[in-house]
């Protein structure tokens, strides 16, 4: 019976370590996942207005919804914040779009990750407190990965969204 227990116990703790290695792989998959979308398929312009925290216009003319994250609307909290961020971030700026699921949303906007110099705005602006993960973006790896940043920016109180 004694044996029985220990190699029940020494089971237990095996599929404790392969699930936690699993998680963790998967969670750093994610963010690999991000670069090399970035390597791979993306669309380059500079963009020439910033209308909030989380939409921008191209010198195409287009507009970009950044995907994945929500701003504050005007008239919100941290509103101004959100988009001052973006502005200092990638006005006049060129940038990468890397699409990822739906072309375009309800409004026609793009919708797409924006990068800079190989930094994933979108990410930056969710790790650092201005925007908050948006719910309507597709449950995936992606999506998980985008709550895990949002829980680390509100445990250090990150941003505007967050700090006290």
């Amino acid at each position: 019976m004694k044996q029985f227990k220990v190699v029940l116990l020494t089971a237990a703790i095996f599929l404790l370590v392969v699930l936690a290695v699993v998680f963790w792989r998967s969670r750093t998959d994610t963010s690999q996942q991000f670069k090399k979308n970035y390597q791979s398929k993306r669309e380059e312009a500079i963009v020439k207005f910033v209308y909030d925290g989380d939409t921008i216009l191209l010198d195409n003319n287009q507009k970009v919804r950044l995907l994945g994250i929500d701003a504050p609307e005007k008239g919100e909290k941290c509103y101004q914040e959100a988009k001052d961020k973006l502005f200092d971030l990638v006005f006049r700026k060129k940038v990468a779009l890397v699409k990822s699921g739906d072309d375009k949303d309800k409004y026609g906007r793009l919708l797409r990750f924006v990068y800079l110099d190989g930094v994933n705005i979108n990410l930056l602006l969710l790790r650092q407190g201005f925007v908050r993960v948006y719910y309507g973006f597709p449950r995936s790896n992606d999506f998980e990965y985008l709550l895990t940043l949002e829980r680390q920016a509100k445990r250090a109180q990150q941003g505007c969204l967050w700090s006290d």
